[in-house]
């Protein structure tokens, strides 16, 4: 079981970029790392797709689609604040594969 801190810590990982913050003051955390990678890809994702948004407003439901994926973001960080919260380990399908590949 992770203590209250890690917890913390995990959770602030899906808050934008404050992922940096368990990144960085968490090293010991193997929990924390695993939901601050996660939050990381997430808000990677949330980045590029509004960078690409201004050229997807011209294609036909280029917006619907951009809002739909934003949505899930938003979703999925929510499930993950919310699972680690209560000290358990989350998997967001893809984005824990993608997380999974990053070392610091």
């Amino acid at each position: 079981m992770q203590n209250s801190n890690d917890r913390l810590m995990a959770a602030l990982g899906y808050v934008g970029a404050l992922c940096l913050i368990p990144l960085v003051f968490a090293r010991h955390s193997a929990f924390a790392q695993e939901h601050a990678k996660q939050g990381l890809v997430l808000m990677l994702i949330a980045v590029v797709v509004k960078v690409l948004a201004s050229g997807l407003w011209r294609i036909p439901f280029g917006g619907l689609l951009v809002m739909v994926v934003m949505i899930a973001i938003l979703i999925a960080a929510i499930m993950g604040i919310v699972k680690s919260l209560q000290g358990e380990h989350f998997e967001i399908p893809y984005v824990s594969d993608w997380a999974r590949k990053i070392h610091f």
